[in-house]
């Protein structure tokens, strides 16, 4: 995420270091997932945010979200679609992270459950109603589109302005 940031205002890893004044070593770090961006100073964070002109709050969002989403891969991978499902039907895991101040998880959580119910053609639950009208307002692009040869993002997670290609890509 921190390389496609760099690239996005056309600057490497080494000219982020430069310009934002965070040492090359942390900077290649976090990029690398070495160093957590949660086990970073404020002052880290703000320099880098600086430098990529976002908001903390933003980069903070984005790479913890990063460890929540890939976690949530690795157990499609490891249960399979239908008891991933299962599993989180019965854990009540979207209003638990709701309920804990984890909206934005809550509603990647939501976007997941509903694909795969789309996809094994399991009616989507009424529960979660509450969090299908919220919308991000600004883009979350947690995922490049996908290499499938399908250039489209997946349409439960593009409505919430959530860019997501690919579920299933844990490796």
């Amino acid at each position: 995420m921190l390389v496609e940031a760099a690239e996005n205002q056309n600057i490497t890893l080494h000219q982020l270091s430069v310009i934002s004044g965070v040492p090359y070593s942390t900077v290649w770090g976090i990029a690398n997932s070495t160093i957590r961006m949660e086990d970073c100073s404020y002052l880290t964070i703000q320099r880098l945010c600086s430098a990529l002109n976002t908001t903390p709050e933003y980069l903070v969002q984005v790479f913890g979200f990063r460890h929540f989403r890939d976690e949530l891969h690795n157990q499609i991978k490891s249960l399979g679609p239908v008891n991933f499902l299962i599993k989180n039907l019965n854990e009540n895991s979207v209003i638990q992270l709701y309920r804990a101040g984890y909206t934005v998880r809550a509603m990647y959580l939501m976007c997941m459950i509903d694909y795969i119910s789309r996809l094994l053609c399991v009616p989507i639950l009424k529960e979660y109603d509450f969090l299908r009208h919220k919308k991000l307002e600004k883009p979350l692009v947690i995922a490049e589109r996908p290499q499938n040869g399908n250039p489209e993002y997946i349409p439960e997670f593009e409505r919430h302005n959530i860019l997501e290609g690919d579920i299933f890509d844990a490796v």
